[in-house]
Order: C-alpha cells, then structure tokens, then sequence
C-alpha cells in the first residue's frame, strides 16, 4: 500500500485512519504478567493472521542469577528438542561465544542477581514462522545488571521440526516475575 499524505487543513476520513490502524507495522496480540513463577506459559498466541512475531519480556526480576529458557508449544505441550543456536555473550571486558545443538531450549535472557526489581533487565526476541509447519527461526536480545557489569546476550537461531506451534513458555532456576508482550508482524 502506498503511503498517503495529507496538505495542511486537509482532514483524515475515516477510511483512512481505518486503513492506517489495519496497516500498523505491529499488532498488539496478547499480554501476561505472572509474579513468582518458575514457568510462564503464553497459550495460543500465535495463529495464522501472522507469520512472525516480536516478544518482549521486561522487567525481568529474579530471585537468583539463572539463565531463562524457551520452549515452543503446541497444544499446551512444550517441545523438548531440535533447538539450534549460536550465541554471544559479553560481559565486563568479557567476549565469549557458544553454540548449542539438540539443546533441551533456547537459552534466553540472563537474569542477574543485582538490580532485584528488575529495571536493568530485559529480553526481546523475534520469532520466524512459529505457527507455519516448517522449522522455526529466531533472534534474541537481552540485557541485565549481574551486582557488578552490564551482561549482553545475542543469539540466534532455530527450531528443526516441521510442526505448528500456538505458543511458548519460559523457564528459570528460580522464580521470575515479568510482563511478557506479543506482537504480530503484519502481513504485506
């Protein structure tokens, strides 16, 4: 759709802003909020009104410093295998990388002992084609405060079965406590 602009005093009909809002780059899909939960379950957020989809998850609060992971899930039932990824992860001066392959998740946001109510953490990831049957992609970005330096995580990565998938959960060591955000990606 091309973009359609307006000369000063012209007005917006309602057509138009109906076609602006139908159109918006993201699309608000659902949001949870749980409080001291080890596991987070978002059911049924992913359909086929979108094909990808952008999560952020913030504050991050955490009893303990523990990684959060990711599991896709299908019927309520998560996946335990085929999981892909590379990661870097930097921290105070420090650079290293890992990859993981058959992993049992998708290793997420590092969530810091420092900074307990939250606000230095955060994880935003990018979901490819969860509900499509083919393997899923994605791309993750997170950040936390560990007492002493800022932690950085990039990572990205993929899903290696053909299935579809409504949702997701994430887990800690410890219990966690976040709002969890999903958005669709409009379709063209």
């Amino acid at each position: 759709m091309a973009v359609k602009t307006f000369a000063v005093g012209e007005l917006a009909t309602s057509a138009d802003v109906n076609t602006y809002l139908t159109n918006a780059g993201l699309v608000y899909v659902t949001q949870v909020s749980p409080t001291a939960a080890s596991t987070i379950a978002v059911s049924n957020c992913f359909s086929s009104t979108y094909d990808n989809y952008k999560v952020i998850v913030t504050p991050v609060i955490s009893a303990s410093a523990s990684d959060i992971r990711i599991k896709l899930r299908s019927g309520g039932t998560p996946s335990s295998v085929n999981y892909y990824m590379t990661n870097i992860f930097a921290s105070a001066g420090a650079i290293s990388s890992t990859s993981e392959a058959g992993q049992v998740s998708w290793r997420g946001v590092y969530c810091g002992t420092g900074g307990s109510d939250g606000k230095y953490n955060s994880l935003t990831f990018d979901l490819f084609g969860p509900f499509l049957a083919t393997a899923t992609r994605y791309d993750m970005r997170s950040s936390a405060w560990d007492s002493t330096s800022v932690v950085n995580r990039s990572a990205t990565g993929f899903h290696d079965l053909s299935t579809s998938y409504d949702g997701f959960e994430l887990s800690a060591g410890s219990n966690i406590t976040a709002t969890i955000t999903v958005y669709g990606y409009r379709k063209a």
